[in-house]
């Protein structure tokens, strides 16, 4: 019935959701660098995204808790419901992580900016010490 249908489509986001939340966990820790870079160098954000992961598992596993209280249905949805959750995390992922090159390519292109800076105030305060000396 549509009622059913309504929560199944609510237990497909809200899994979406929570993956989704975990993943913009690691991309967000560097606007350069990959996520895979220092995967496991935070351990606190490690065993917060566990417990979240484990969370969801409970919110939609759990008899009574999953579909009296919260009306999620993870079984109910199927597999194709959840590779359907998959979606919008990795299409977030995806995008950080290609606007994480371009930004990169910033990065260093500022950063050559400076170094030319620096180099031409180090040669024209080289210089001036020199006409000083004369």
């Amino acid at each position: 019935d549509a009622q059913y249908k309504i929560e199944k489509a609510r237990t497909v986001a809200f899994i979406s959701l929570v993956w989704a939340d975990n993943l913009r966990c690691y991309t967000a820790r560097s606007f350069t660098l990959p996520v895979y870079k220092g995967f496991f160098s935070n351990p606190a954000m490690f065993k917060a995204v566990a417990v979240a992961q484990v969370g969801l598992y409970i919110a939609c596993f759990v008899p009574v808790l999953s579909g009296q209280i919260l009306a999620l249905h993870g079984i109910g949805i199927g597999i194709w419901g959840w590779a359907i959750c998959l979606f919008g995390p990795l299409g977030s992922l995806v995008l950080c992580e290609t606007l994480k090159i371009f930004t990169a390519m910033q990065v260093r292109a500022l950063e050559r900016k400076k170094a030319l800076r620096v180099n031409a105030n180090a040669e024209l305060t080289g210089s001036q010490h020199k006409q000083a000396w004369k």
